[in-house]
Order: structure tokens, then C-alpha cells, then sequence
């Protein structure tokens, strides 16, 4: 079985995710506005130069395609609106013995109407 871990990545100069209101049932898994002093990373102690934010936008459904594409189109806006350049889907794709993910045309049509990069990461479960 294939687990699926999307994560939503912003940031920018000006970026403020503190402003922005997540849709649905999503939360933040970090987030700081620019000149935060920084909690981990590279700018642990340290202001940051700018603001970013990582969103997860479901936990381990392994049907979550239809589930969290809806969230997704409503949050890229909003992100831009707070100011955001750089807008990415990171999705970590966990597998035991082989590692499957199949996404309809429909998803995959959705999906470059974001205009926003997309990371795969697959890993063997355990590793």
C-alpha cells in the first residue's frame, strides 16, 4: 500500500501567512512571517529574511487525490494574495512493498490550472 503526504510550500520577500485563513480542515505545520526569529532550520535564533509556511493538506488517505485537490485550489489564491512568490506541492509518497499513485486526467488538469511546481518523494516505509 502507498501512503500520500501532500504538503502545500510558500514563501516570499513579502509574504505573510500569518493573514492568510486555511480552507477546510488544513493547518500549518510551520509558518513565520518575515523577520520571525526562526524556530528550526537555517534560521533557528535568526530572524528570516522572509515568510513561508508548509500546509499539510490531508494525514495518510490513501484515496486523497479528490479530497484535498478542492482545499488546494482554494489556498493557492490566497497564498498569492498574502503575497506569496513561490507556491509548491510537495508530495511524499511512503510505500511497504511497491509504490503506486495513479491520478485521473481530470486530477492532473486541476492540478496545472495551479500553475505551482510539483515535488514526488517516494520512500520505503520504515527507512
Amino acid at each position: 500500500m502507498t501512503k500520500v503526504y501532500p504538503i502545500c510550500i510558500a514563501r516570499g520577500k513579502n509574504f505573510l501567512p500569518s493573514t492568510v485563513s486555511l480552507p477546510g480542515s488544513l493547518h500549518f505545520k510551520n509558518r513565520n512571517d518575515p523577520g520571525e526569529i526562526g524556530l528550526k532550520g537555517r534560521y533557528v535564533g535568526k530572524p528570516s529574511p522572509d515568510g513561508s509556511c508548509h500546509i499539510a493538506l490531508v494525514e495518510n488517505d490513501p484515496q486523497p487525490t479528490e479530497r484535498w485537490l478542492a482545499d488546494l485550489e482554494s489556498l493557492v489564491p490566497r497564498l498569492r494574495l498574502a503575497n506569496a512568490e513561490d507556491i509548491s506541492l510537495f508530495v511524499v509518497l511512503e510505500y511497504d512493498d511497491q509504490c503506486n499513485w495513479e491520478m485521473s486526467s481530470n486530477v492532473v488538469g486541476r492540478l496545472a490550472l495551479l500553475n505551482i511546481p510539483i515535488l514526488l518523494s517516494a520512500a520505503q516505509e520504515g527507512e
